[in-house]
């Protein structure tokens, strides 16, 4: 009887799978409000509700508590090396094309330099930033399109986690911050500083970002979440951005 009922649960769940091929993908993000951050122990933001919709418009729900926050190093060596790991929002770029397997795009995003404004500095072009001590986390796009600028090792400060690097631009103790801007805003404003003592004085690129699947997941998976990223794109037409940003 014992085996007969441990045979009925495989087949369950294996015929559940095969409907819901999402169940068998981890979902990592960040802390990077608005887009995703914990609140009162609830992951919330714009990229985690995106998510959910998508995946609730193929009828294979991803539930908010199932989904992993990480710092973003970790997470981008879990799904380099993890098969049925996908790491969001991440900016689709040349480097990366092809490391992973897409799905998206989900928002376009400003890559982004933030300097206090009491320092008065004037961007006009990358030769303006070899004098400048240049804050990156690692493995962060902000980092990415630094490094692409030819910036030299030297006057570039790398952290694990972006409250660090809002510190330090507070304190004087670089020039400048590489980060998406409305992020960066968001927490400055969270460690109560004033961030419209902040402002952007190079925008360096602009990326979409995108759900990027270790290269081993699940084919499924991955068509069945494009299929839902599409149908929440068509209902969304017309109706104007996920995101409405601060000026500064």
């Amino acid at each position: 009887m014992i085996r007969l009922v441990g045979i009925f649960f495989l087949i369950t769940y294996s015929i559940s799978t095969i409907s819901c091929p999402l169940q068998d993908i981890t979902f990592i993000t960040e802390e990077y409000p608005p887009h995703s951050y914990i609140e009162q122990n609830v992951l919330k933001g714009i990229v985690v509700d995106i998510l959910i919709a998508d995946s609730t418009s193929v009828n294979c729900k991803v539930e908010r508590s199932e989904i992993r926050v990480l710092p973003w190093a970790r997470g981008y060596k879990r799904v380099l090396s993890e098969k049925n790991v996908v790491l969001f929002g991440m900016s689709k770029t040349l480097e990366r094309e092809n490391l992973f397997t897409w799905v998206g795009p989900i928002m376009e995003v400003n890559n982004s330099l933030i300097a206090r404004k009491d320092s008065k500095l004037k961007v006009t072009n990358v030769a303006d930033l070899h004098n400048l001590r240049i804050g990156v986390v690692r493995d962060d796009i902000g980092e990415r399109v630094i490094v692409n600028l030819g910036i030299p090792k030297s006057g570039v400060y790398i952290a694990s986690y972006p409250q660090n690097l809002a510190k330090m631009l507070a304190q004087r103790r670089i020039h400048v911050w590489s980060y998406d801007d409305i992020v960066g805003y968001w927490v400055l404003d969270n460690l109560g500083y004033n961030s419209k003592d902040f402002e952007v004085v190079y925008v360096v690129s602009k990326t979409k970002t995108h759900f990027a699947f270790n290269k081993q997941s699940n084919p499924e998976a991955v068509k069945l979440l494009q299929k839902g990223v599409d149908i929440i794109k068509g209902k969304s037409k017309g109706c104007g951005s996920f995101l409405t940003t601060q000026k500064h």
